[in-house]
């Protein structure tokens, strides 16, 4: 069996695998989860209910002028879901289909952490993540038209390609640790009470399509395995080696002729190997489950109602005669979404400084906290674990903040303004002429140690120098002493005198310069 045939069989056994795994999903133990929130998409739960409605197809010169919001995304022939020819009629449709798409755009911007209200115009929004929410929320409420409809002709309602949605995982790196991610699906929710209902995903077609709205890059995260199959099959069919002859040719096929059954008997291990690979790419051997780890977590459109009037609101900012102490939950006021259009009434929760949210639910991290932990404990990554990144708060630790230069940028990064925390921007509770207080007195004190320690080292050092120095000096003035001393006495040399002692003669000598005596003459008298 050759290897094209090994590499055919462990296809097949994957293949076989996956299709009988369906219905359960495997939990990646050493995954972290990112930006995993349900639903995952914007406006997933309105598939259902947009394509119940009756849409007809409209003169885009005459659409388009009328979409506000949505305008920097609605670039192709878009449907309304009334038919109706009455410019005002079709005015208010528009506005309605805006204003959806707001709401759909400004709710799921909250749950991937984000602050909503700085993505207020579409026009300049610059964070992938946040574009592709928006072209979701676009596509999703303003459908394409079908190819040839006419003004006025009803046309079904066509959802979003599978490559917007691919953009959207892969812009904001969504991760739930499990095969639920998934574009193009179809799965039975439980709804509650007995009652279930058939969920469907996105249209499999990367876009621009004439049977889905937008257009983007389908995400290859699913293909994993298969890449990995592709590549050790390109690895083995490597170009680059030079045509072997065909007698050299002849010899080797005979050859493998003679050994087939030895080999093949080898490639099994490999072909268990590529197998294996291919089913446990997407973790270890741990418990299935049969509800995808998105779907697992509460609703968030869920958890931002609020009770009013005994019934659940989403938006308190929707409630007429609501008193303003029981909107936004009491934490901040409604604030018009759209300024430039006097025909929009569409209004959300503008939350206090400590608070954010749709309904100013949730409390922030403080920058005060962060500037002091980070000032005090960042060269420990402290700071990285306060604002909920643990991962980075544990480089942090171990590169002690990057030698000291880590920790000071992150001092004057987190100083300057309430960056975003795990969850949100922090509350702007640090006054600025605090951090510019004590970044100056900081890095006025380090540079006296620095110089200090400058100035001890230059001072031991030329020390050090005049000591050396010193010795050297003395060294030398040692050995020119004897020719330096001028005039001076000596004593005469040691001889035996009659006596038979032994001792220095009767005379001294004089040596030096100008001396004229002879030391050995002797006196005349």
């Amino acid at each position: 069996m050759g290897f094209l045939s090994v590499l055919h069989v462990a296809l097949l056994a994957a293949s076989a695998w996956r299709s009988v795994a369906v219905t359960t999903f495997s939990q990646n133990q050493v995954c972290r989860q990112n930006q995993c929130v349900n639903p995952l998409f914007p406006g997933l739960s309105d598939l259902g209910r947009l394509e119940a409605i009756q849409w007809q197809c409209m003169d885009g010169h005459v659409l388009r002028p009328l979409v506000k919001f949505c305008k920097h995304a609605v670039n192709y022939d878009a449907a309304v879901p009334s038919p109706s020819s009455n410019i005002s009629v079709v005015q208010d449709l528009v506005n309605s289909q805006d204003d959806a798409a707001s709401t759909m755009f400004f709710y799921h911007l909250h749950a991937l952490g984000y602050d909503a209200w700085e993505h207020q115009n579409p026009g300049s929004i610059v964070d992938p993540c946040v574009k592709s929410v928006y072209n979701m929320a676009c596509y999703t409420v303003f459908p394409k038209q079908e190819i040839g409809c006419t003004p006025g002709q009803l046309t079904k309602f066509l959802r979003p390609c599978a490559g917007t949605c691919g953009s959207y995982l892969s812009s904001c790196k969504v991760e739930c640790c499990d095969e639920s991610v998934q574009c193009v699906f179809q799965e039975t929710v439980d709804m509650g009470g007995n009652v279930s209902m058939i969920q469907s995903g996105y249209v499999d077609e990367v876009g621009p399509s004439a049977i889905c709205t937008g257009s983007g890059s389908r995400s290859r995260a699913g293909d994993l395995p298969w890449a990995l199959l592709i590549s050790l099959l390109g690895l083995h069919l490597l170009p680059g080696r030079q045509e072997e002859s065909s007698q050299v040719a002849a010899k080797r096929k005979a050859a493998s002729t003679a050994s087939a059954s030895g080999s093949s008997i080898g490639r099994w291990p490999l072909a268990g190997l590529l197998m294996g690979l291919a089913i446990s790419l997407q973790g270890c051997d741990v418990p299935h489950h049969k509800v995808g780890n998105w779907r697992s977590k509460r609703d968030y459109l869920a958890d931002q109602q609020v009770e009013t009037k005994g019934q659940a609101v989403l938006n308190t900012c929707t409630v007429k005669d609501l008193d303003q102490t029981l909107q936004c939950s009491g934490r901040g006021y409604c604030k018009a979404w759209d300024l430039d259009s006097a025909s929009s009434k569409l209004a959300f929760c503008a939350c206090d400084r400590d608070w954010t949210g749709p309904e100013c639910k949730q409390r922030r991290k403080s920058q005060a906290k962060a500037f002091f932990i980070s000032l005090f404990g960042g060269i420990f990554g402290l700071d990285y674990f306060y604002l909920g990144l643990m991962g980075w708060g544990i480089v942090k630790f171990l590169s002690l903040g990057g030698l000291g230069f880590w920790w000071l940028f992150d001092v004057v990064r987190i100083g300057c303004g309430p960056i975003y925390a795990h969850d949100y921007r922090l509350a702007r509770d640090l006054p600025h002429w605090v951090f510019v207080l004590i970044t100056l007195v900081l890095f006025l004190l380090a540079g006296f140690m620095v110089s200090l320690a400058s100035y001890i080292r230059y001072r031991k050092m030329k020390r050090e120098d005049c000591m050396k120095l010193h010795e050297s000096e003395e060294s030398h003035h040692n050995h020119e002493v004897p020719e330096l001393m001028g005039p001076h006495y000596t004593l005469g040399a040691e001889k035996e005198t009659f006596s038979g002692r032994r001792g220095h003669s009767d005379y001294s000598g004089y040596g030096g310069y100008g001396a004229t005596l002879n030391m050995h003459s002797r006196p005349l008298y």
